[in-house]
């Protein structure tokens, strides 16, 4: 009886270690994804494909928009990647390195979700390039990602509008 309490202690010990890898895997793939998007259908469905079918994306508004901005499901998640590269070029979105004691680390904030799924957060910092005159911007932000059999369920996302800077 003691070995095999021991045994399930070992499994649910290394079942905790090995989770959050594969949750920060599917937060790093977003990155990955929206960094090669273009406009093929192939990055866009390679994007699409990281999110339940029923997924929520939500944003901050565009300069004509007031309030977040809900895309419900994967054809307005669709039509949120197609109006970004429409809009933008060269996307490079990456989660941001914090370095303490001769030692940088990306961070991904976890928590368990009600949902069954983990919450992740992740600082960022997006650069993109304005199709309309080839302005190079680039701005802080925070994503917080929920994540359910290892898809995207909900994702929300602020910009530090405040912060945006121009790329020289």
């Amino acid at each position: 009886m003691r070995k095999l309490l021991l045994s399930v202690a070992v499994l649910a010990a290394a079942s905790l270690t090995e989770a959050p890898e594969s949750e920060n895997v599917v937060v790093s793939a977003w990155f990955e994804r929206m960094n090669a998007l273009d406009e093929s259908e192939e990055s866009v469905d390679a994007l699409i494909a990281l999110y339940q079918p029923d997924a929520l994306h939500i944003t901050g508004p565009e300069s004509h928009q007031l309030g977040a901005v809900t895309y419900a499901g994967h054809e307005n998640i669709r039509k949120m990647a197609r109006d970004f590269v429409a809009t933008y070029e060269s996307p490079r979105f990456r989660v941001e390195v914090v370095t303490a004691r001769e030692q940088s680390l990306s961070l991904f904030h976890r928590a368990d979700g009600p949902w069954g799924g983990a919450s992740v957060a992740v600082e960022y910092v997006a650069a993109y390039t304005r199709r309309e005159d080839g302005t190079r911007t680039m701005a802080p932000g925070a994503a917080f990602f929920q994540l359910a059999d290892g898809k995207i369920r909900r994702a929300r996302f602020y910009f530090a509008t405040g912060e945006t800077a121009p790329v020289q």
